[in-house]
């Protein structure tokens, strides 16, 4: 059960920041701003493609190459507790882009309790003697955990265009500060 809840967390997040790469990016480069930009936006699609991994590995593969999935997920959670570390010693608030668009909120405590439960995860399964047999469960429970993340993406995209319709279009600003010339 364990697995099925870390592999449909971590592809309903890549699959979000997938969505939206900018997001991601802007985190990253917000964290490490003394890197060039290249590198920031490579390690933004590292985040996407561990996420990526990291659920594929926790769901296909069996015992003793599930640890891979468990390692993946370990990487994660510590760079994501880094990343509340770093966001503390900035003096602005970092948007977090967990889930892309998904979610609005900024890194915090928040982050660092996730971080750590996806740590404690990866240790269960990492630990679990029958760990990776999740290829033994039924074709509908496979297709199932592919499904929710892809069904939680696209109820968040018809909350967003809902709000965007509430709120109705912005309003037109010049570069002179909204004042025309």
């Amino acid at each position: 059960m364990i697995v099925l809840a870390l592999s449909g967390i971590l592809l309903a997040a890549a699959s979000a920041k997938l969505l939206d790469l900018w997001g991601i990016r802007l985190t990253v480069r917000e964290l490490l701003s003394a890197l060039p930009r290249g590198l920031t936006h490579l390690l933004a699609i590292l985040v996407v493609a561990l996420e990526f991994t990291a659920a594929g590995a926790l769901i296909v593969l069996r015992s003793p190459f599930a640890l891979v999935g468990s390692i993946a997920t370990a990487m994660l959670a510590i760079s994501f507790a880094v990343a509340f570390l770093l966001a503390r010693r900035l003096p602005y608030p970092i948007a977090c882009h967990c889930f892309g668009r998904l979610g609005r909120s900024n890194l915090s405590r928040r982050t660092l309790a996730i971080a750590a439960l996806m740590m404690a995860g990866a240790i269960l399964v990492a630990t679990d003697s029958h760990a990776g047999n999740i290829v033994e469960f039924s074709a509908y429970q496979l297709r199932l955990c592919a499904v929710l993340p892809a069904l939680f993406i696209v109820a968040a995209h018809l909350r967003q265009r809902s709000e965007s319709v509430a709120t109705g279009p912005r309003p037109y600003h010049t570069p002179t500060n909204g004042s025309r010339p």
